[in-house]
Formats: C-alpha cells, sequence, structure tokens
C-alpha cells in the first residue's frame, strides 16, 4: 500500500513468527516502510530545506524571527509574526523623557526650552545638536505629556506666568498660568495625537517678574495609544 503519512497515520501489519514470506508478501511491508520513511524524510526537510511544509523551513523561520536581540521593537513597531526576546521587550516603553534643565527666562518673553540631554530616549526622538527643544516621536499615536518647573520664583514674591506644552507651536496640549501669588513650581499634563512624523512637543514657560528668572525645566512624552 501507498503510505498515508502525513496525511493520516499508516497502519501496518506486523508479521507473526508463524507467517510464510507471501503472506503478508514480505516485499510489499518492505515497500510501504520504504514509502514511510520517505514521507517522513520529507515532513522534516533536508538542512536549509526551502520547502514551506518542512519542519526544518518552519523551525528555521521561527528563529530568524526571534533574531539575534538586537533589534529595539516596541508598541508601535510589531511586525506580523514576530517573536520578541528579553532585549525588545525590556525597551517595550516607546517614550522620551529630558532632564531638570537649567534655563533663564527674561521677564515678559515666552521660552522654548533647550534640552542638552536625555534621561531616556531609546527610540532617538530628542536631537542633543538640533532642534533641541523638541520632541519628535516616530510612531503614530496619542501621548501623554508632562511638564514641569522648579525654582521659578525664588524671590518669594508674587508674580505671574505660566508653562505649556505645545504641538508643533500650532496647538496648545495643556497649560498652567499662575496670576500673582508665589508659587516655586508647578506643572502641566495633557493627552495629544502626534503623527509619528512631523508632528513635535515642546514645553514653553513665561515669567512677568519684572527682572529675571533661572528655573530648572522637565519635560517628558510617552505612548499610550495608537
Amino acid at each position: 500500500m501507498a503510505t498515508n503519512f502525513p496525511g493520516s497515520l499508516d497502519a501496518f501489519t506486523n508479521p507473526s513468527s508463524s507467517d510464510t514470506l507471501d503472506n503478508p508478501p514480505h516485499d510489499q511491508q518492505h515497500a510501504d516502510v520504504n514509502d514511510a520513511v520517505e514521507a517522513l524524510q520529507a515532513k522534516v526537510g533536508v538542512d536549509g530545506s526551502a520547502v514551506t511544509d518542512s519542519l526544518d523551513y518552519k523551525v528555521a523561520n521561527f528563529t530568524n524571527k526571534l533574531g539575534s536581540g538586537s533589534a529595539v521593537r516596541t508598541f508601535g513597531t510589531f511586525a506580523g509574526g514576530e517573536v520578541l526576546q528579553a532585549a525588545e521587550l525590556n525597551t517595550v516603553l516607546p517614550a522620551c523623557m529630558l532632564p531638570s534643565t537649567s534655563v533663564t527666562l527674561t521677564t515678559g518673553t515666552p521660552t522654548y526650552v533647550p534640552f542638552a540631554t536625555e534621561s531616556y530616549d531609546p527610540l532617538g526622538w530628542h536631537s542633543t545638536t538640533s532642534n533641541t527643544s523638541r520632541i519628535t516621536p516616530t510612531i503614530a499615536g496619542w501621548y501623554l505629556c508632562n511638564a514641569y518647573v522648579n525654582n521659578i520664583n525664588g524671590a518669594g514674591t508674587n508674580m505671574r506666568g505660566f508653562i505649556g506644552i505645545e504641538r508643533s507651536r500650532a496647538e496648545t496640549v495643556s497649560r498652567f498660568d499662575i496670576n500673582n501669588y508665589a508659587p516655586d513650581d508647578f506643572g502641566t499634563t495633557g493627552f495629544v495625537y502626534l503623527d509619528g512624523s512631523t508632528d513635535y512637543v515642546e514645553v514653553v514657560v513665561a515669567q512677568y517678574s519684572g527682572g529675571n528668572r533661572t528655573p530648572t525645566v522637565k519635560l517628558s512624552v510617552v505612548l499610550v495609544a495608537r
């Protein structure tokens, strides 16, 4: 009989010690086993098999999708059929966090704060050499943005001022104003959709005290939904 494998399992007849060579036919039993072994070999596949149904091909391609662990994969960059290793899972948070940075604020002049370094920027959304006030995410989606200013008052006198988060200098994401009181630090938080290409986020700070102030400011952006 021809083998049924891999569609189904074969049911071979095992000869007993009392059977003759022609019952069951000895040559047919050899032929059946040969057919089954050949079917097994085809199913397993040779080394480097290009047959997509072979186990060798499937195992090799599964291993390739595991990768070397060097590529960064995030919520926004999963590819179909990919399997993530520890290195990808450990960098799964798409975010950029810029540290507390000192900035001189001239009274009455809103200032977009530049940042010379990053606390956390695994995807390279911030540049320390050009447009240093900007975070430009490369994944389209909804982002949670936080900005904070510290030690803006210093003198302890009443003053006016604000801190704001803006998208591409075209939309105010969130803003917190102070008017005639003496805070030392405050912040603002908001959600915004960014296109993953040209949209960017900045923090703008202003104070109206009649003199210069030198607070510290920090900014963070985190992808929360796509």
